[in-house]
This record gives C-alpha cells, structure tokens and sequence, in this order.
C-alpha cells in the first residue's frame, strides 16, 4: 500500500489528480509487486474505487458519484481508468520503469470526461539514480534526500516520479501490518521492503 506521497517542487506543479492520472496510467503497464498499489493509490486518488463500497482506507463513495465515474469510464472505454494511455512502456530490472503516454481518445462532445492537461509525457517511475540517468542528473535537493532516508529507515520503500524529466513525487511503499502480527512481523516487512528497493 501506498503510505505516503511527498510531492516535490516544481516550476509548474500538476494537481494531484492529473500527477495519478498519468502515474496510474505508467504503472499499470508494469508487472513489478509494488505496481498495483501504486495504481490503487491512483484510482483512490482521483476517484475511482477499486471495489463497490468501502475502501481499505475507510473511504465510502455516494451512489452517485459512481454512477457518474461510470458513465465517464464507459465513453473513454471500458480497459481505461485513467486520462491517458501508454504509447511506449520500458521496464529497466532493478531500476524502475519509463513510460511515454498519450490522451486517452474521447468520443466528441463529451462532458464527463474532463480534458487532460498534457498532450503528451514521458513518466519515469524508480530509484534516484534511475531518475538521474534518465532525466538529465536531476537529483533531489538535500531536504528530501534526507527525508527519503528516513522514510527507507522506518522500512519504507521509496520510489520517485518523474514527469517530462522533472522529479515531481516521491512514494513510500508499506505493507499492511495486522495488530495480531506485532513488532517482529513489522521489523521483517522493513527488511524485505529494503531488499526490495533495488527495482526502484
């Protein structure tokens, strides 16, 4: 599960539905473990349950606003659950992913489905030494150096997005821990979350 977002400073920030919309997009091309909490934490995100009724987070959705996500979903096509789709997609192992994505086609005269920021992005999704190499050496500033280190101390795992080659996001990755389990089992989801953060 996705435990939590740090988004990072950029000269032209995206909301945090058009940022998932697109994350969303990427990852679900990918076959790597974390992928499909990360596009869980999409849909959650902007709006789309992953079941009928009560999320894992506690969040309920009216009637509805089901209905109207649904009537959205059907005119941009049943396999779509987000504004955008994949127009090339590279999985690097032990790295992360780089995915380049284009609007998702809706019919014309459509309402439901509101337009995409982005024409076009390329998404990468990884460690900070992918990021680096596969967007021109940006780096994080010290602060959210540091900041990611304790994430990845507390048994995190801490992947970085980045869009059109700019580092926009950092999520930490956690399973979920059942009371029953106790410390032990929580000390042993942190070591294996840190082996791991080797894809990303």
């Amino acid at each position: 599960m996705v435990a939590k977002v740090v988004r990072l400073p950029t000269a032209k920030p995206l909301p945090d539905a058009e940022l998932w919309h697109l994350v969303g997009a990427a990852e679900k091309c990918s076959e790597h473990p974390l992928a499909s909490a990360i596009v869980a934490h999409a849909q959650q995100v902007r709006g789309v349950p992953t079941a009928v009724g009560p999320s894992k987070a506690g969040l309920t959705y009216p009637l509805r606003f089901l209905r109207h996500e649904l009537r959205a979903l059907q005119q941009i096509g049943p396999s779509s659950l987000f504004r955008y789709q994949a127009s090339s997609f590279d999985a690097v192992v032990g790295k992360g992913i780089v995915c380049e994505l284009a609007p998702v086609a809706a019919p014309a005269g459509s309402a439901a489905v509101p337009a995409p920021a982005c024409a076009r992005a390329r998404v990468v999704v990884g460690n900070e030494r992918f990021i680096a190499e596969r967007c021109d050496g940006a780096l994080l500033s010290p602060e959210h150096a540091a900041q990611r280190l304790v994430l990845e101390q507390e048994g995190h795992t801490v992947v970085l997005v980045a869009v059109d080659g700019v580092p926009t996001a950092m999520v930490a990755m956690a399973d979920e821990v059942r009371p029953a389990q106790g410390r032990k089992a929580a000390l042993n989801e942190g070591y294996r979350h840190a082996n791991a953060a080797g894809r990303r």
